[in-house]
């Protein structure tokens, strides 16, 4: 009876071990290892990149933005105004140097003349005119700055106050310089020195206008507006790490910017198709060419802010141009796509599906069929596509299971 029970049992677990086996391979298919001429692909991360970059305009002066004359989308040419900033010092400045040299010529002037008696008194009146004026501007900047300091009046009220005061000093210069000539002689010596004080004053003149420009910013190339971030009323001032005023780029001239992985670098030359696709749903976008290859590794810029990549080894940048001819639709400045490198074609002794490749603890199998069921083989991967891996430890003929579901 006994002798019974055991070979029962043991017909049920060989009858469950058979039904195992049939539910394992009925689950996978059964393919072949064959030789395959294998193009490999490289997958990348990319982003639409103007190629001539993008211009950034700041400020190189302190103030406050009075205008912003461009909007985003709108198209430039160089040397078009694009903001004005707002700076009462550079504006006195330039106008007092403007009152030096008309002072300069008009003593050059004086002394290469002379002047007649009624002249002299003439000067001296305007003198004591223009002395007045001053002493009345310093008298009011005086007030407006109790005003200012005990918060009565705004600051723009004190800087016309002393904008006054600073344009009647310069006539009050101007007014002395001119009496001083008309009580003086018109010697050589005193000639040579007039014209170099006029040469002195132009000098300076030049550089009130230099600094002055810098109010007023100008694109520095052709093209569109692709960002505006300064508005009327900001206060601005010279850093470079400041968020630039207005970018400009060369939306008809773009570029491909391509990052790969480190592993991958070497395997990559100009030449060589790619394949763009839509990052979010992989749908194509077009094709192009790399025809620029970076001579450094660097850190991930695209795709940079995700956390998972943070810690992943650095890339080698390719790029490629963009042939609109070659685009299924527009692309956009800083469009995340994906890229398809496709490598040239490898003849592979041994290669099979994708699907039956399984790895764990990172080495590689394939399940090979058996008459009692499946054994797991160790093998090492190649190149490989879309479909097909190539292979060693393996040979053509060999026979592997690939999943339906996987």
């Amino acid at each position: 009876m006994r002798k019974k029970w055991i070979w029962l049992t043991s017909s049920l677990v060989l009858i469950a071990a058979v039904a195992l086996v049939f539910t394992d391979d009925n689950a996978s298919d059964v393919a072949k290892v064959e030789a395959k001429q294998i193009s490999p692909e490289i997958v990348a991360r990319a982003r639409v990149d103007a190629a001539q970059g993008v211009s950034k305009v700041r400020s190189l002066i302190d103030g406050k933005l009075l205008d912003v004359l461009v909007h985003e989308g709108d198209s430039v040419e160089r040397g078009n105004l694009v903001a004005i900033i707002d700076n009462p010092a550079l504006q006195a400045e330039l106008q007092r140097a403007q009152a030096d040299l008309r002072a300069a010529e008009a003593e050059l002037e004086t002394v290469i003349e002379g002047m007649r008696p009624e002249e002299r008194e003439a000067h001296d009146a305007a003198v004591r005119a223009v002395a007045e004026e001053v002493e009345k501007a310093r008298v009011e900047v005086a007030r407006k700055t109790r005003l200012f300091e005990g918060g009565h009046t705004s600051s723009s009220d004190l800087d016309e106050a002393l904008l006054w005061m600073r344009e009647a000093e310069a006539r009050l210069d101007q007014a002395r310089a001119e009496a001083r000539l008309a009580h003086a002689g018109g010697r050589a010596t005193e000639i040579s020195a007039a014209q170099g004080r006029v040469g002195a004053a132009r000098a300076g003149l030049q550089r009130a206008e230099a600094q002055f420009s810098h109010t007023r910013l100008v694109a520095p190339t052709a093209g569109t507006v692709v960002g505006r971030r300064g508005n009327p009323g900001d206060i601005v001032f010279p850093d470079a790490t400041q968020t630039p005023i207005v970018e400009i780029a060369d939306l008809g001239s773009l570029e491909i910017r391509i990052e790969v992985e480190q592993i991958d670098a070497h395997a990559l030359q100009t030449g060589l198709k790619v394949q763009l696709r839509d990052a979010e749903n992989g749908t194509p976008v077009g094709e192009c060419q790399i025809d620029r290859l970076g001579q450094r590794l660097q850190a991930r810029s695209i795709g940079a802010e995700d956390a998972r990549l943070r810690a992943a080894s650095q890339v080698r940048a390719f790029w490629c141009r963009v042939d609109t001819a070659d685009m299924n639709r527009p692309l956009l400045l800083d469009q995340r796509l994906r890229a398809v490198i496709i490598l040239p074609v490898i003849d592979a002794p041994a290669a099979v599906p994708r699907q039956a490749i399984y790895v764990e603890r990172g080495q590689a199998f394939v399940d090979q069929p058996g008459r009692f069921g499946s054994s797991r083989i160790p093998v090492n991967l190649g190149v490989r596509d879309s479909e097909f891996v190539a292979v060693t430890g393996l040979e053509a003929g060999d026979k592997v299971l690939v999943p339906q579901l996987r």
